[in-house]
């Protein structure tokens, strides 16, 4: 299925059910992953796959800060409708494509 109005609501739900994995509690360091970076990691990772799994997006999906600056990128490059997520069944994991 091609994400749309009514699948955003089952993107942010897949997202929900990563975020609760417990997170390694450990030395907070103040990071900054630049929303740019993460666009253009996400494009050169599409030019050379086809379709890219959700979580592959991330640098590191037990990193909180890297899911939500992967989850924004996403929806931007989704906003501008260079990339569409899909997803095969209800319960299948996110993929995501070129336009």
């Amino acid at each position: 299925m091609i994400l749309s109005q009514s699948s955003v609501v089952d993107l942010l739900s897949a997202f929900k059910r990563v975020w609760k994995r417990p997170e390694e509690v450990g030395q907070i360091l103040r990071e900054e992953i630049p929303l740019e970076v993460k666009i253009r990691e996400i494009l050169d990772r599409l030019e050379e796959q086809t379709s890219v799994a959700l979580l592959k997006n991330c640098s590191d999906p037990h990193r909180r800060i890297d899911l939500i600056v992967t989850f924004l990128a996403l929806l931007e490059l989704i906003r501008l409708k260079q990339v569409v997520a899909r997803q095969a069944d209800v319960l299948a994991r996110f993929e995501s494509s070129r336009a």
